[in-house]
């Protein structure tokens, strides 16, 4: 992954622009996972605005509640096992997992979305 090597920590823990925080992305590293899935979310919108704005209170539901775990495990917890980190080798522990939360928190937020829709909305 030829980015994955320009990518350090000190990038990756920089403060983003203000306006990016509302999208929760609290560190640069964030948008890393999060403006792609964002992206798809917006294209989920030209289809069903009302399915994209689910979506996106989805999103938020989740991303507070692994933000609200992530800060409950930093109190408590050392990180030392090293995931698979797709190439990002200049990242440390902390940074990776950050990322595989976000990741994981993306795919749960549009498998729950996916389940509302069909309950809720297939007609």
């Amino acid at each position: 992954m030829k980015i994955g090597g320009k990518i350090t920590n000190k990038w990756f823990y920089s403060n983003p622009p203000l306006w990016m925080q509302s999208l929760t992305v609290f560190v640069k590293g964030d948008m890393i996972a999060i403006l792609p899935f964002l992206l798809l979310v917006l294209l989920v919108g030209v289809w069903s605005i009302r399915f994209m704005l689910l979506i996106y209170a989805v999103f938020i539901t989740f991303r507070s509640l692994g933000e609200m775990l992530f800060w409950f495990h930093q109190q408590f917890y050392d990180f030392k096992y090293r995931p698979f980190d797709y190439g990002l080798n200049k990242l440390d522990n902390k940074a990776i997992y950050i990322l595989y939360q976000i990741i994981t928190m993306n795919l749960a937020v549009i498998g729950a979305s996916a389940v509302l829709y069909i309950l809720f909305f297939w007609k």
